[in-house]
């Protein structure tokens, strides 16, 4: 008998396997606070899940469940642990029988932590939970003296790339590489929309660092919304400032040009802290300076840029969709002073440079979440008819400026875009408008027409768009690295 329980504990330890989250479901729990669970009879269904979180699990976007999770924490020395539990709505931790925290009631997103001695051994860790209605948030996290940060209790410390990064790295290279042949290209990674507030997410961004060597990137783009005015973060100063650090810290991977078009989700700081374009130009964009050669041009107030590829006669620009502090009911907006210095650099872009608007928020109603409408002020229609304009090398005017494109030599390859947490693309009036699905998780389950979303567990799959441009034949390929694969690959011309 001993024999037979050794071996699977070794085979664990050999090949390096942790032990799950043992999870039971329960349906159509419509009640306003915790059950007693005793009470609920047999549940509907049991499963394993790698970490102390609902992604993974079926039921992650549903409402009206309660949730029984239980796991065999190992700890091999004696040391203070410190538990961060964070739910919405009610959730109570226990550890080895003894309840430690409890957040109950139907809520949104709240964190309380409580520190213990755990000695040498295992420890059971048990959370209850249920889900009401609408949004639904679940993370157990801890730290030690060892652990540096927080880390999801489940989650494997190690820095090192899973197993799945090169495997889907490789599928994806194949598609590109038999697609670029013997062209000249240029290759540059979206990561948007991570929203690390209560996931280790931001550790993809590295991973995506990582794969360059197989990629061969000439840039990389952020397109913005870390989650730092999501709660907990937006609550607490000490989450924010963990979020930025990490993220900052995988960013700082890369030893190139990173560039970076702030989200809505990027301005607070945690408790209050507003966190200017300034400071996030200072943050985000100005380590890039040193790899640039010269050719990366920060506006530093704004977090406007723009990044030229002399060689490859391509033109990056970055845009700011909140428009650094944004005034009134307005809650996405270019503004007229943004406006007229794209407006100025589309009338110096050098002759058959091909020009790509990187931006968080899509101006077009092809990204935009099923059945809602953003506040959005006269500008964002006005770079709508601007880019129109280029394309077409006409003169108009909106939104309090005027302009002629007349005598224009840039081309535009399209206008690429995060924030909707979906795939789409659509070419109107002669501009490609295109958005990446990033992280961040989508609430709503419909999609408009043109719009597609892979589904997937970021513990298990990657989830970036490689966008491969040709400038000889005016060609963009997109390749999807991880959630859905070659189905979510698009190309178009420009």
């Amino acid at each position: 008998m001993k024999k037979t329980l050794f071996l699977p504990l070794f085979l664990m330890l050999a090949l390096g396997l942790q032990a799950q989250v043992r999870y039971k479901i329960f349906l159509n729990y419509h009640g306003m606070a915790l059950p007693d669970f005793t009470t609920l009879g047999e549940p509907d269904r049991t499963g394993t899940n790698s970490c102390f979180d609902l992604e993974g699990i079926p039921e992650e976007n549903s409402d009206y469940y309660a949730l029984l999770l239980e796991y065999d924490m190992q700890v091999r020395k004696a040391d203070t642990h410190t538990f961060r539990l964070c739910s919405d709505d009610g959730s109570r931790l226990y550890i080895d029988g003894k309840r430690l925290l409890d957040i109950d009631s139907t809520h949104g997103p709240i964190s309380k932590e409580v520190s213990l001695l755990l000695d040498k051994g295992t420890h059971l860790v048990k959370v209850e939970y249920f889900e009401h209605w609408k949004s639904q948030t679940l993370n157990l996290s801890y730290r030690n003296s060892s652990t540096g940060g927080f880390i999801t209790v489940g989650e494997n410390p190690t820095t090192s790339q899973p197993r799945f990064v090169k495997r889907q790295a490789k599928e994806t290279a194949r598609r590109m590489k038999a697609w670029i042949g013997k062209d000249e290209v240029v290759v540059f990674p979206l990561i948007t929309d991570v929203h690390t507030t209560n996931r280790e997410t931001y550790r993809h961004i590295g991973y995506i660092v990582g794969l360059d060597n197989m990629f061969h990137y000439d840039f990389m783009a952020n397109l913005g919304d870390i989650g730092l005015n999501v709660e907990p973060a937006h609550s607490s100063a000490e989450i924010a400032d963990m979020i930025l650090q990490n993220t900052l810290t995988e960013m700082a991977k890369y030893k190139g040009v990173f560039l970076y078009a702030p989200g809505n989700h990027d301005y607070d700081g945690g408790a209050e802290r507003h966190l200017s374009s300034a400071r996030l130009c200072e943050l985000f964009q100005q380590p890039s300076l040193q790899y640039a050669d010269g050719n990366l041009h920060l506006t530093g107030h704004n977090c406007w840029s723009y990044y030229d590829l002399p060689e490859k006669r391509l033109r990056i620009i970055t845009l700011n969709s909140q428009n650094s502090e944004t005034q009134g009911d307005y809650y996405y907006t270019y503004g007229e002073e943004q406006l007229a210095w794209l407006m100025g650099l589309l009338l110096q872009t050098p002759d058959s440079t091909g020009v790509v608007i990187l931006s968080h928020y899509m101006p077009h109603p092809v990204g935009h979440w099923p059945s809602v409408k953003s506040r959005c002020d006269p500008s964002i229609e006005g770079l709508m008819r601007m880019l129109e304009s280029y394309v077409y090398k006409t003169s108009g005017g909106t939104a309090g400026l005027q302009w002629d494109f007349t005598g224009a030599k840039g081309r535009l390859v399209g206008l690429l875009t995060g924030d909707s947490h979906i795939n789409s693309y659509i070419q109107l009036n002669g501009v490609n408008y295109f958005v990446s699905q990033g992280y961040g998780k989508m609430e709503n389950t419909q999609l408009e027409p043109g719009q597609r979303r892979a589904w997937f567990n970021s513990r298990e799959s990657l989830c970036c768009d490689i966008v491969v441009i040709k400038p000889a034949t005016g060609e963009v390929h997109t390749f999807r690295l991880g959630a859905g694969g070659a189905a979510m690959d698009y190309l178009f011309k420009y």
